[in-house]
């Protein structure tokens, strides 16, 4: 098994393959699979603490997990369900925390990709009280996507407590609701919009939904500059067919799979200069 320091693994980024055991001053951690990659600044990933299989959130900067943490001491004062901070440790530089595994857990993202209008009805009710519940005890999620809740043995749960912030004005929720609306596709648009207008009469419906699509747009804008680049979102990588021929390759990073590559490779040589997107 490969061992690394913290500062050579998150250098390393998405190339960085579990199982792999990194060294730190309080003893080595053995890393059994990569959730998730942020180059240069963190890792999270599925490990062992106290003989039960646990989250940790590596840290190179100080400021990061002191964000991580204050962000949990908001969340967990709104009263919504979130994985349980178990241990937290500062280095000499950076640093970690453990959380609680959630056994079965799949995020509100993939949930809604396979729902009915039924379903997607309860998972909107779902992630909407927990909205209510947040903004009522003053607490927000600066970074508020679907992938930052998950459901595991029937249970909803809120992720990304470093996004978690004080609310300070009422204007934030509208923003907040905006961003959320963005997450969406625009089908299912009349659906989530409603939903909205409905569990917060408050807000100003036109305005939120005018908002959301100045923020999709963004969102299109920004996604359009990443697919031809390798980032958290997008993985690049060259298949060579011959020695003249090679085929660059912007994949999904979770479907970039070694059997997609093996394929291509016994394919019949194509042109040269061949990009193949799977968005």
């Amino acid at each position: 098994m490969k061992e690394f320091t913290l500062q050579q693994a998150i250098d390393s980024g998405h190339n960085l393959i579990a199982p792999i055991t990194i060294k730190l001053e309080t003893g080595q951690l053995s890393i059994e699979k990569m959730l998730r990659i942020l180059p240069g600044k963190r890792i999270v990933a599925k490990t062992e603490y106290q003989n039960k299989t646990v989250v940790v959130k590596l840290f190179l900067q100080h400021h990061n997990l002191e964000q991580e943490i204050t962000g949990y001491k908001l969340l967990e004062k709104t009263g919504v369900a979130t994985p349980r901070l178990l241990h937290e440790i500062k280095l000499a530089e950076g640093g970690y925390c453990f959380y609680e595994y959630l056994e079965n857990a799949i995020s509100l993202d993939e949930l809604w990709k396979q729902a009915d209008k039924i379903e997607k009805a309860n998972l909107l009710e779902q992630l909407l009280d927990t909205l209510k519940k947040m903004f009522e005890t003053g607490v927000y999620q600066t970074d508020l996507h679907l992938g930052n809740f998950v459901c595991s043995n029937g249970s909803f749960y809120t992720l990304d407590p470093a996004s978690c912030v004080k609310l300070n004005k009422k204007a934030q929720i509208e923003e907040n609701l905006a961003l959320l609306q963005a997450q969406f596709r625009l089908q299912d648009w009349p659906q989530t919009s409603l939903t909205i207008a409905a569990k917060f009469p408050f807000a100003h419906g036109l305005e939120i939904e005018n908002r959301a699509r100045t923020t999709w747009k963004s969102r299109i804008d920004t996604l359009l500059k990443k697919i031809y680049r390798d980032c958290s979102y997008i993985e690049a990588s060259i298949v060579s067919l011959n020695v003249l021929q090679k085929l660059n390759i912007y994949c999904v990073r979770v479907q970039n799979s070694k059997a997609m590559r093996e394929l291509l490779e016994k394919m019949t040589p194509l042109p040269a200069a061949v990009n193949i997107q799977f968005l």
